[in-house]
């Protein structure tokens, strides 16, 4: 894995809730009433908000588009409520002020969007921590050797300013190029953190 970002909660700016807080306040007031955008059904954007919502105990009626661009523009238009998407998609309507981020969906800040608290430290579930990733596969099979050296390549390029670079121009941090073994324990983590929710609502992709 290369690098990684927290999704964002997003709210119009005359959104009534100015806090994740109030944000949460406010839904669990009105179970049902709100709505929220996603790229898609089984969707990145889908999952990361469905989990959100489960383990804050919230209830929200889901609007899916076909890709994150119409989502974002239903968001801007007002057609929906509020969405989680990445830095890299809303960063710029964020500091610009056409959107308001009410929190980050990592455990930890990120520079990618300064001065935004993490969700668990704004008021919402203490255990929530997600992130989108980029990272290098290979096929099943793939001999180890081969592996190992492209691993090397790889680790050494991620310690370079340039490859920092690259990835800050995309709404992406480097993680220091998470090696081939912890790769893998943080998908099957991510696959049994998603799993409850997917089965528990019946998702499937679309």
């Amino acid at each position: 894995r290369l690098g990684a970002a927290p999704f964002i909660v997003l709210v119009k700016p005359d959104f009534p809730a100015r806090d994740l807080r109030a944000f949460i306040d406010l839904l669990k007031a009105n179970p049902g009433k709100y709505t929220h955008n996603s790229s898609g059904v089984g969707g990145a954007q889908h999952l990361v908000t469905a989990l959100f919502l489960a383990k804050a105990g919230l209830d929200a009626l889901h609007v899916p588009f076909q890709g994150s661009g119409p989502a974002l523009a239903a968001l801007l238009g007002g057609q929906v409520d509020f969405g989680f998407d990445t830095p890299a998609a809303a960063g710029r309507l964020v500091s610009s002020g056409q959107l308001r981020a009410l929190a980050i969906t990592s455990a930890q800040p990120s520079a990618l969007v300064p001065g935004v608290p993490p969700i668990a430290a704004a008021g919402g579930p203490a255990d929530y921590d997600v992130t989108s990733w980029f990272g290098v596969m290979v096929p099943t099979g793939t001999p180890r050797p081969v592996i190992d050296r492209m691993a090397e390549e790889i680790r050494q390029g991620a310690a370079g300013q340039e490859l920092r670079d690259r990835f800050a121009g995309i709404g992406m941090s480097v993680d220091g190029a998470l090696g081939p073994e912890p790769f893998m324990a943080s998908l099957r983590s991510a696959w049994a953190t998603f799993d409850p929710v997917i089965r528990q609502l019946g998702i499937r992709a679309e």
